[in-house]
């Protein structure tokens, strides 16, 4: 689960606190790589949490307001959206001036002492600090905290080089008010330290009141009505010398179609708390259960039948029949696996084969899928994408795009951007007609998309889950 209380007792961060945190020193030179290193790329990264507002998983789907935004601008950009989980504001502001990610997007208040070191979008939200405590139904009169004042001589939790721990110290500088500031683990985000105080396991924190507002509705007697600073600008941030992303994102924003997006995406994560609830205390949540589908252990016993990473088949089966036994496609194909009926039978099983069955059956499809490869392709790696494209059209058509790649001084060996490219054009008969091409015409595209989309869900999985 991914409330690990036991993570917060092996801290103990009662006994063996960490120090203050120290002023993080300026990177020698910030790294150079703006929008057209992105699109040269092909990748977007966005550096966020799991967490219910801005990226989890939810049966087998990667969702979230900062996902499902960014996405959207990954997609107007034409490259893809790669997920990057860090777990403490640190962690992703050393991310971000590293180069390992392009923006970060985890709720994150636009202040100017941040903007002294960052670039930041357009506001996509607007959100102030709360105090969260825990109030029981039977607790005594007067013990509840009504104002920020009452803090004095109170333990709260917060985030070292986060924003709430800057305003606890602003509060004890200029009120003398004598909070003690305790700094939370780095491994606990947000959530988990609001979860840790409605199971009394840290006595106070504080949050952004648009997280903490869906997250009162998972835990009973959680109070969020005492607000610690005005309301201020949540975006997106950005190295200093990204200045053409940071131009490119605030004119797509703008746009009267992105901003009702976003309105819609707002209702649905902040403001939907019966659903929101639903989602993210699911057994099928990357937030609670940490499940993906009802079919997990199967797929983990017949990944190590096959030698892969049971998340990548997990990603598979997802692109399928999004874990569907009932999945019927207008071809025939059916279950979990989606097998036509003659694959289905070569392999030992029909259409009323069990869940279990049609993985199993799939699975062998696959290892005599690895076997055609193996001779062919010698790196691992670029042998599952073959297998992947031949999964979806047949190894026939991607054997024809492999001489197509050679024919065109590409690479018949790599997949992405060399024989990818080749079979995207088999629908072309200028390359289906050619000598070399036995199995004629392919509409390769939706091949070549089947690939990326599952490489993109493996690395979703990958990012969350663990392997075992």
């Amino acid at each position: 689960m991914r409330y690990a209380w036991w993570i917060l007792m092996l801290c103990g961060w009662m006994a063996c606190s960490s120090p203050p945190p120290q002023p993080v020193e300026e990177p020698e030179k910030a790294v150079q790589i703006d929008l057209d290193a992105i699109l040269e790329r092909g990748t977007l990264r966005v550096i966020t949490e799991n967490t219910s507002t801005s990226y989890f998983l939810y049966r087998g789907q990667p969702m979230g307001f900062d996902y499902d935004l960014l996405k959207a601008f990954a997609g107007q950009l034409g490259v893809e959206l790669e997920v990057i989980i860090k777990h403490s504001p640190s962690e992703m502001f050393e991310a971000l001036d590293s180069g390992e990610g392009d923006v970060i997007a985890c709720n994150l208040t636009i202040t100017e002492a941040r903007q002294e070191h960052m670039l930041f979008s357009d506001p996509v939200d607007h959100t102030r600090m709360v105090v969260v405590q825990h109030v029981p139904e039977d607790a005594p009169e007067g013990t509840r905290i009504q104002s920020w004042d009452q803090l004095a001589g109170k333990t709260v939790v917060v985030h070292p080089h986060s924003s709430f721990y800057g305003r606890l110290e602003v509060l004890n500088r200029d009120s003398a008010l004598g909070v003690i500031i305790e700094p939370a683990d780095t491994l606990l985000d947000s959530e988990t330290l609001i979860a840790a105080v409605a199971d009394g396991l840290v006595p106070l924190t504080v949050a952004d009141d648009n997280m903490a507002r869906v997250n009162r509705t998972y835990h009973r007697g959680l109070n969020i009505d005492v607000p610690l600073g005005p309301l201020e600008p949540v975006g997106y941030a950005m190295r200093t010398t990204s200045t053409a992303l940071q131009d490119t994102l605030n004119a797509w924003l703008a746009g009267a179609r992105v901003q009702r997006k976003r309105n819609y995406l707002a209702r649905k994560y902040f403001d939907s708390p019966k659903q929101q609830h639903d989602r993210a205390m699911s057994d099928y949540s990357s937030l609670a259960g940490g499940r993906i589908s009802p079919y997990d252990e199967t797929i983990q016993q017949e990944a190590e039948r096959l030698g892969w990473d049971w998340r990548l088949l997990a990603a598979l089966i997802y692109h399928e029949s999004r874990f569907n036994p009932q999945a019927r496609s207008w071809a025939g194909a059916s279950g979990l696996m989606q097998l036509m009926p003659g694959t289905a039978a070569r392999f030992g099983v029909d259409s009323t084969a069990s869940a279990a069955g049609n993985i199993h059956a799939g699975v062998s499809y696959l290892k005599y899928l690895d076997r055609f490869w193996e001779k062919r392709i010698a790196d691992p790696e670029q042998r599952t994408y073959f297998i992947l494209a031949s999964y979806n059209v047949g190894p026939g058509h991607v054997l024809d795009a492999q001489c197509l790649a050679e024919m065109e001084g590409l690479d018949p060996n790599i997949w992405f951007d060399q024989v990818e490219t080749m079979l995207a054009r088999k629908s072309e008969s200028e390359f289906y007609r050619r000598e070399c091409v036995e199995h004629g015409y392919c509409r390769g595209t939706s091949a070549t998309r089947y690939v990326r989309n599952i490489a993109s869900h493996y690395r979703h999985y990958a990012s969350i889950l663990d392997k075992s």
